[in-house]
């Protein structure tokens, strides 16, 4: 409102050094200006709004919005640090040229597939983390993913200070598999009728694993070997595995 009458107004919103700009004639001593924008990419957004009046004057008040979710449909790069990646939809696809449907290469990353499936084709991997740290990935469903060497519905190596939680890895080549990665929480676990073992653990100390219910594996329910030392184990049901239940070296 004006007590001298509007003239005009811009709108304008800023990210990554792109502009866009929305212009408004207007008129009488009030009026309402609005601008509808879905923001899909992460970044930090700047909202600005300028109304001008008759006499020259202008006021101007500024918003920052800042982006940190994406929503997926289907297998992906998770690349942006601090960032939720929440999937959408259920995914069934053969394996991505890289061989990898969730691929996370940056720190601090959060992986939640919402209880949706992921239905992988007998090859590759599910979810695929290297070198990377502070990642979770929760309310996943990695069906049929890998058909030798270390391939898993969930695969980590060199990976630390992570949780993996709420997750069914079952009828993979491997459940859930953890290379030289340390200091994890990996809780609320189904890992059934996979093609060698439900979780293979190898020089990955100092975790800890609770609640998980591991069956039918063609080789044994929980593996851990190669100096995986002081891990801690609680409330874990392994049975009906071909070899061991939990087998320790």
């Amino acid at each position: 409102t004006d007590e001298t009458g509007l003239r005009n107004a811009t709108w304008s919103h800023n990210v990554s050094g792109y502009y866009e700009f929305v212009n408004y004639t207007l008129s009488g001593t009030s009026a309402q200006v609005s601008n509808f924008t879905t923001l899909l990419s992460f970044g930090v957004y700047n909202f600005s709004i300028s109304v001008r009046d008759s006499s020259g004057n202008e006021r101007t008040n500024d918003t920052v919005i800042t982006v940190s979710t994406a929503y997926m449909t289907n297998c992906t790069t998770l690349n942006v640090t601090g960032a939720t990646y929440l999937l959408q939809n259920n995914v069934s696809t053969p394996v991505p040229s890289d061989g990898v449907c969730f691929n996370i290469t940056a720190n601090s990353v959060t992986l939640d597939c919402q209880g949706m499936f992921v239905n992988g084709s007998d090859d590759g991997y599910g979810v695929y983390a290297e070198s990377v740290q502070g990642i979770t990935v929760r309310n996943c469903t990695m069906w049929n993913w890998g058909n030798g060497g270390t391939e898993a519905g969930i695969y980590f190596t060199n990976v630390g200070n992570s949780t993996i939680r709420d997750v069914n890895a079952s009828i993979d080549y491997y459940g859930i598999y953890l290379s030289s990665s340390s200091q994890n929480n990996i809780s609320a676990i189904t890992a059934n009728s996979n093609t060698l073992r439900g979780l293979h653990i190898t020089g990955s100390s100092s975790s800890t694993l609770s609640q998980i219910n591991t069956r039918s594996n063609s080789d044994t329910g929980i593996y851990l070997i190669s100096s995986s030392n002081s891990n801690t184990i609680t409330n874990i049901t392994a049975n009906s595995n071909s070899a061991h239940g939990i087998y320790i070296d």
